[in-house]
């Protein structure tokens, strides 16, 4: 599997644009539209254009937690993100100090599972 956390927030953009709108958006927004969009659009950053993918695709985001102890009665946030799918016999999960971020590289993990198995 593709390691996405090496990739910048603009490439993982471009790969989430491309799982969602097609490998040739061109054609279907034409240029002019397509600059607009590109413009504004960051699923990595921007919630109105995460929210979509994370619901349409059951993502799950919660904060990640520390024990401070053995008995697991206390813990601390380590301030990251887990970003999580489970479902169809796997299980995929990312960590990331952006919880968008996150929900997007399981969003792109999610669509070269399904290559895969396709």
């Amino acid at each position: 599997m593709k390691d996405y956390s090496a990739m910048s927030d603009f490439d993982i953009q471009q790969a989430v644009l491309h799982e969602t709108w097609g490998k040739h958006p061109v054609r279907l927004l034409g240029k002019m539209m397509l600059d607009i969009l590109l413009s504004d659009y960051d699923p990595c950053n921007n919630p109105a254009d995460a929210w979509p993918i994370i619901y349409g695709n059951l993502i799950t985001i919660e904060p990640d937690y520390e024990f401070i102890d053995e008995s697991e009665a206390e813990v601390f946030p380590t301030g990251l993100w887990i970003a999580e799918r489970s479902g169809n016999h796997e299980f995929l999960q990312h960590v990331n100090e952006s919880p968008l971020r996150a929900a997007m590289i399981v969003f792109l993990q999610m669509k070269d599972a399904e290559k895969c198995d396709g």
